[in-house]
């Protein structure tokens, strides 16, 4: 089982270096300025974290990059802990990035 804070480690190593949230639907970065609407982000990669016997440890790490080249994390908690503002996000983009997929 993978810590949270190694597989951290992993994706900043691999560029991912920024800490995603979530403000009014759109994706922000904390502590900077500039917020990103659904349509100009896409998910790269989803890790899932299982924390073992405790339900409320499981995390899902989304690996996100912006149309202005940005790339970083959002965590969402699973179960009962689960921020819906962000799952609501997290939707939307992949929602965007399947509408503008080739066919």
């Amino acid at each position: 089982m993978r810590e949270l804070a190694e597989v951290l480690e992993l994706v900043q190593r691999q560029g991912f270096k920024h800490s995603f949230g979530s403000e009014a639907g759109s994706l922000s970065l904390a502590g900077e300025q500039g917020t990103w609407s659904p349509a100009q982000a896409r998910v790269m990669d989803v890790i899932s974290l299982d924390g073992g016997t405790d339900p409320g440890d499981d995390v899902t790490v989304y690996l996100l990059e912006t149309d202005s080249g940005i790339r970083g994390y959002l965590l969402i908690p699973d179960s009962f802990h689960a921020d819906p503002g962000k799952a609501a996000l997290v939707d939307a983009i992949m929602a965007s990035q399947a509408a503008s997929a080739p066919d």
